[in-house]
């Protein structure tokens, strides 16, 4: 337990980074579970003959990094395991493990829900890309994914629409990614893939479709796909709740 731990002040390790990698260490390994009281700041304090202000640095840095989180005249409490989502890199391939694939393979239960799809005339987003449909439409779906029940991610998608106008009729991305029903054609095949990361306090629309409070923070990945002849494929907006998943970005070297 961490009043068996001991902070060593003979060494040039910061004394707040030692506290802060000891109480790491207990709730890693489950010494604190998630929704358990960790000690005051005074309680740390006295504990370890240090500072208020060299643990309060020590307990911010674990907030800040979604470990612990405070509650007002309550204390200071572990937080759920953020879920991980890994990110393609360079080396994308419809074979990436799908969401279901790695929500399942970490121990929970995921679940993906089409909110919306529908037929628009091409919007502005698209053009700035370079999109021209000879029907000047486009597919538009909104995509809401679940992990335990709870919403994790919304997803909305401008789509090619004279490449995916059969997704309106048909039930695949029931039980196909999108990456895999791209991956089928050679003229669908992703051959260019742009993406970007945006840190964002959460919208009125946020916090309908993810539930989430005023002020949670939200990542926002902006995808762009293209085949290989520079023609759009799809671009993606997933909003993604930074209180409950982790982005993480992987990339192997050829």
């Amino acid at each position: 337990m961490l009043n068996e731990k001991t902070i060593n002040k003979s060494v040039p390790i910061p004394l707040y980074y030692q506290l802060k990698s000891l109480i790491l260490e207990e709730i890693k390994d489950g010494s604190y579970k998630p929704g358990d009281l960790i000690p005051t700041e005074d309680e740390l304090g006295k504990m370890f003959d240090i500072s208020r202000t060299t643990v309060r640095q020590a307990i911010t840095e674990l907030v800040n990094e979604g470990y612990v989180y405070r509650v007002k005249s309550k204390g200071t409490f572990v937080s759920e395991p953020k879920i991980n989502r890994t990110v393609p890199g360079s080396n994308y391939s419809e074979n990436t493990a799908t969401f279901e694939h790695e929500i399942q393979t970490a121990g929970h239960t995921p679940k993906t829900v089409i909110r919306e799809m529908k037929v628009i005339d091409t919007p502005s987003i698209m053009m700035e890309q370079g999109y021209h449909s000879p029907t000047g439409k486009a597919l538009y779906m909104v995509r809401v994914r679940y992990v335990d029940d709870q919403p994790l991610e919304y997803i909305i998608s401008y789509m090619n629409y004279d490449f995916f106008a059969s997704l309106m009729t048909s039930n695949e991305l029931e039980t196909h990614s999108m990456g895999e029903i791209m991956g089928r054609d050679e003229k669908t095949r992703i051959r260019t893939m742009v993406r970007t990361v945006e840190a964002l306090l959460s919208s009125k629309t946020d916090m309908q479709i993810l539930g989430v409070k005023a002020k949670t923070a939200i990542q926002l990945l902006t995808t762009v796909r293209k085949n290989k002849d520079d023609v759009l494929l799809d671009i993606t907006l997933d909003y993604v709740r930074g209180d409950l998943g982790k982005l993480i970005f992987k990339t192997e070297m050829m």
